[in-house]
């Protein structure tokens, strides 16, 4: 549509999931000091994308969840569009770059010219890419995916495993205009080495944690712990259906009732239906009063009487307790407790 979206006053296009892993924050800003301006960093991302991953339809499933990004960049190193242009995107606002992610269709303009005005679009055209925003240009696509990106004629930049592995001094890369820079090498294992005491820093240097801190961190893991299990045993106890059964004069509680009659009769006697008036069928209560139980469960409300509810109630209590008896006598206390606490309230309107 030759249409652009301007910088909105309410996003900025920087932001970053607190799930981003650190090595891949340190991994974009090590590329990103390769490159002068704006438009020279995003180079040198596409470039390093497009030479250490490899383009995949089929990429592992990220199974364990971790950070999508981090994944793809340090272990898996395959995958399609989305994979190529999420990280473009996160790479760029790690540097301070408007970045954002776009889906779309990719339309190939070797089919449309001066005989076709049309291309056909489908499904298969789908396509992911990333747009930066730079200054006195606006918004830019910048294509990372190797089936669509075009070579550039750029600084050689240094593979993954050069920056994350090497075991020389230093990497060296020489620009276009003949300058040496030095990328030093890092150590994942300690960038990332959480058992010794926290994150390194890009250098490798462990940022010591004192025993006071740590002390103090177990602490406030313990207490968070402790709250965390009395939020959860009060969100459980608020949902026990304890009151559930007391009683009151009201229509719906007639109706609990007569489900839970059914429930007993149905569990106590082995049947394998589960409507009331199948059970009440199968059963030997009182015509009359089944009849009443029945029409306070399917008449109209407006039709059912207060003196309806109470004859109903009254006509219930003793073959619940009946059939409480019977249900213990097959499943024991121990599972007449589990109903009662777990079972009751889902089956029961």
């Amino acid at each position: 549509t030759q249409r652009d979206f301007y910088m909105s006053p309410d996003v900025d296009y920087l932001q970053l999931s607190n799930r981003v892993e650190q090595r891949t924050i340190d991994l974009a800003k090590t590329l990103g000091d390769l490159g002068e301006t704006d438009f020279d960093k995003m180079a040198v991302f596409m470039q390093f994308l497009n030479q250490n991953y490899e383009y995949s339809l089929t990429p592992l499933s990220n199974r364990n969840k971790h950070d999508f990004v981090s994944e793809f960049l340090f272990e898996t190193k395959k995958g399609y569009c989305t994979y190529f242009a999420s990280s473009l995107a996160i790479m760029a606002r790690i540097n301070g770059i408007p970045a954002r992610y776009v889906e779309g269709f990719r339309v190939d303009p070797g089919e449309v010219g001066e005989v076709n005005e049309f291309s056909k679009v489908t499904e298969k055209d789908a396509h992911a890419w990333a747009e930066v925003f730079l200054e006195n240009y606006g918004w830019v696509i910048f294509e990372s995916t190797p089936t669509y990106a075009e070579p550039i004629d750029f600084a050689s930049i240094p593979t993954l495993e050069d920056i994350i592995g090497s075991e020389e001094d230093g990497v060296n890369v020489v620009g276009e205009n003949g300058e040496v820079t030095t990328v030093e090498p890092v150590d994942i294992n300690d960038l990332m080495a959480e058992g010794d005491g926290g994150k390194g820093d890009f250098e490798g240097n462990i940022n010591p944690v004192n025993q006071a801190e740590k002390k103090m961190n177990v602490k406030v893991f313990i207490f968070s712990g402790i709250v965390l299990m009395a939020l959860i045993v009060a969100f459980i106890a608020s949902k026990l259906p304890i009151r559930y059964m007391k009683r009151r004069n009201t229509h719906a509680f007639a109706v609990r009732c007569i489900y839970f009659l059914a429930l007993l009769s149905s569990d106590s006697n082995g049947l394998k239906v589960e409507e009331p008036e199948q059970i009440f069928r199968k059963t030997s209560y009182p015509t009359p009063d089944v009849k009443l139980w029945l029409r306070i469960l399917y008449d109209r409300s407006e039709h059912i009487t207060d003196e309806m509810i109470i004859k109903s109630i009254d006509a219930l209590k003793e073959p619940i307790k009946i059939a409480k008896e019977n249900y213990i006598l097959r499943k024991g206390k121990w599972g007449y407790f589990k109903m009662r606490l777990f079972k009751i309230n889902k089956l029961i309107p």
